[in-house]
């Protein structure tokens, strides 16, 4: 029951971003093949394509929740595990995999920076982790072997960032 409901305003939320992301950004109208890891039942892949339908979608999930995805046009559902391998693509998708809010290196008392510190403190008290400033992402991608970094576009509090190996 509640993995219904979850996945009922995963499905909502993911709509209403991934609809005004898609009408900012254009970085897949160059991919072939976008890999969406953590892509749940496939939604936001089967709006990407929408737009773009000479990609093929990879949709990669654990094998119990793509088992519940429903068949999207030019998605393949794949089950595994991101932390053992991912399959090949193009470019691999994360959405909220990495939490994508920036906290401003020098704040502004508006309601969207507010709301960046707010989700830092929540994250901080109930879930042991932060948000990060893009100075910090840049330096986390560097670490990780990324080659460089760039925060695209922000969507309703949420951050498009494009990493390159």
């Amino acid at each position: 029951m509640f993995s219904e409901e979850f996945n009922k305003v995963i499905l909502n939320l993911t709509t209403m971003h991934v609809k005004k992301t898609l009408e900012k950004y254009k970085g897949f109208e160059s991919l072939n093949v976008l890999v969406d890891v953590g892509g749940g039942l496939g939604a936001t892949l089967g709006l990407i394509l929408s737009k773009y339908p000479h990609i093929k979608g990879i949709n990669f999930d654990l094998p119990f929740v793509v088992s519940l995805a429903p068949a999207i046009p030019g998605v393949e559902h794949v089950g595994g595990d991101m932390f053992d391998s991912v399959p090949t693509g193009d470019a691999i998708f994360m959405k909220v995999i990495i939490w994508e809010t920036l906290i401003p290196d020098t704040p502004e008392d508006t309601d969207s920076e507010n709301n960046s510190f707010l989700v830092d403190l929540v994250m901080l008290t109930y879930c042991a982790g932060k948000e990060r400033t893009e100075k910090e992402y840049e330096c986390l991608a560097k670490q990780s072997g990324f080659s460089g970094f760039k925060v695209v576009c922000g969507v309703y509090g949420y951050y498009l960032m494009e990493f390159y190996k």
